[in-house]
């Protein structure tokens, strides 16, 4: 089983040891995507409830009953993923925050938590937008994000430095994040 985790430079010998190997910059795009991915999943659950409200006042086979019990779930789902969403931002600001660099730390916040493009990245951070792609490859690289494929059962900080992120062995195949596995801080 494989998790992922985050860790400062001063864990990096206790890295290697322990046999954690750096993701690609691919892999850190599609953990750091997983936020805008959930709050989009979100928002299509709020447009899904605005629409049975609005078949609730129809008359015809959807019934305001059953458009009711319709509505009651998706506002449990929706109140879960919000749940979610709290808590995966919580987690990503902390992994965002290990990057040494406050140019480099505000500008994967921009991208990845704000879901700002790099044209407006570019001009809230008075750079031109090839600057600016220069500078999210190195912010990219700056990030430490390494997989572990055995480690420890459960998420939260496991040793000076190194924080366990939660959901790692399923991360690439869904959501997997939930309020169980947020990290104690």
């Amino acid at each position: 089983m494989q998790k992922i985790i985050a860790a400062g430079e001063e864990a990096a010998g206790m890295l290697s040891e322990m046999g954690a190997v750096p993701l690609s910059e691919a892999e850190k795009k599609e953990w750091l995507s997983m936020y805008r991915l959930l709050d989009q999943q979100i928002d299509s659950l709020l447009a899904e409830e605005a629409r049975w409200r609005k078949r609730a006042l129809l008359p015809g086979a959807a019934g305001p009953r059953e458009a009711a019990g319709k509505i009651a779930a998706l506002c449990g789902r929706i109140n879960r993923e919000i749940d979610r969403l709290a808590d995966l931002r919580q987690v990503m600001e902390q992994v965002i925050g290990r990057v040494r660099d406050p140019g480099l730390r505000l500008l994967l916040r921009y991208k990845y938590i704000e879901g700002f493009t790099f044209e407006v990245i570019a001009d809230r951070m008075h750079y031109c937008w090839r600057q600016i792609l220069r500078r999210h490859k190195a912010a990219l690289q700056a990030l430490p994000l390494y997989r572990l494929e055995a480690g420890p059962p459960a998420a939260g900080e496991k040793g000076p430095g190194i924080l366990l992120l939660p959901g790692g062995d399923t991360w690439q195949w869904g959501f997997p994040f939930s309020p169980a596995d947020a990290p104690d801080t």
